[in-house]
């Protein structure tokens, strides 16, 4: 390959360089063959081939696991005037606050001991659909629906975690007792049908997540990335900006779902009569009571753990996954 070719491909690079495009205007390089382009396409391509990492299940497993866990710990105030606004509309975060920030952490031991199992199958189970796709249909893996797709099915594959555990949640956040006594009375008075309710639209609020964090992040930072100069020198900023727009986009989407579930899993028969026995019932007792507003309820608060948890997730992966690889940790698959 000639010097003339190497330096067309290097500035073709950096073209929106200033010094780049004066270089190419003032010199006039042709375009170079057909093989030579060929040849260097081919090793921009395996040079990417090379760099992605692969790793084992167990390893996305432990550290969607932690990573889940240490974002639950941070943000549990969230979580619980999210829930308390959607099963209570008279509910005030300025009083819970006042009232000291014990209630705040109510469920928080619950809450972080299912988050981190739920990341850990949701991560595993990405990273599984993925290998599974690479060998079924190699040629769509990069296409940006269908790492859409794969995305959510990670989510709706970790409802056998989410739904159990959240009943159990907010259960306790709306009684105020402990789990043991929770879990007895539900299996008690409920059975193991009890722990899964609220399931299709739990299902599909988690397929919205997960198509945002594994899907909507990665594809839109590297658009960024891409196209302004700004965020191709501003790693953070690309991820604060891809971060709070999928973040914002999975919270808003399956904000009806998540509301509908919540009320669904607080009103489990145990307390009191059954109010929300299906979702379509939940649905025209929802909006009977509070309007179409009322599918909305604590979307701020959504909002902002939706958000917070795109970002501190992918940053505690990215952490985790550099110091797994500092002490060689289960790297193969």
């Amino acid at each position: 390959m000639r010097l003339q070719d190497l330096l067309w491909a290097l500035f073709q690079k950096t073209k929106h360089d200033s010094k780049a495009r004066y270089w190419l205007a003032s010199n006039r390089m042709p375009t170079p063959m057909p093989s030579v382009a060929a040849d260097i396409k081919r090793r921009e391509n395996a040079v990417v081939e090379e760099a992605e990492p692969e790793y084992s299940l167990s390893r996305l497993f432990c550290i969607g696991g932690l990573a889940g866990t240490f974002e639950t710990l941070i943000q549990q105030p969230l979580v619980y005037w999210k829930t308390m606004s959607q099963v209570n509309p008279n509910f005030s975060i300025g009083a819970a606050v006042k009232a000291g920030f014990r209630p705040l952490f109510r469920g928080v031991g619950v809450n972080a001991g299912s988050i981190g199992p739920i990341s850990a199958v949701q991560l595993a189970a990405h990273g599984g659909l993925e290998i599974g796709a690479k060998q079924v249909a190699p040629e769509h893996i990069d296409k940006p629906i269908f790492q859409l797709a794969l995305a959510s099915l990670s989510g709706i594959a970790s409802c056998v975690v989410v739904t159990p555990a959240e009943v159990l949640m907010v259960t306790q956040q709306t009684t105020g007792r402990q789990f043991a006594g929770v879990f007895k009375d539900i299996m008690a008075k409920g059975g193991i049908s009890t722990l899964f309710r609220g399931n299709a639209p739990t299902a599909f609020r988690e397929a919205a997540w997960t198509c945002g964090f594994f899907g909507i992040t990665p594809i839109l930072k590297k658009a960024l990335q891409d196209d302004s100069k700004f965020c191709r020198r501003n790693d953070v900023a690309a991820t604060v900006i891809s971060c709070v727009i999928s973040g914002q986009f999975a919270a808003t989407v399956s904000q009806p779902a998540d509301v509908i579930a919540s009320l669904m899993k607080a009103d489990n028969g145990v307390y009191g009569v059954k109010k929300y026995t299906g979702v379509l019932e939940t649905c025209g007792a929802l909006y009977k009571e509070s309007g179409a507003g009322g599918f909305f309820r604590g979307l701020s608060a959504r909002s902002w753990r939706c958000v917070g948890a795109v970002f501190i997730m992918g940053e505690a992966q990215t952490a985790l996954h550099s110091w797994f690889d500092s002490f060689g940790l289960m790297n193969k698959r």
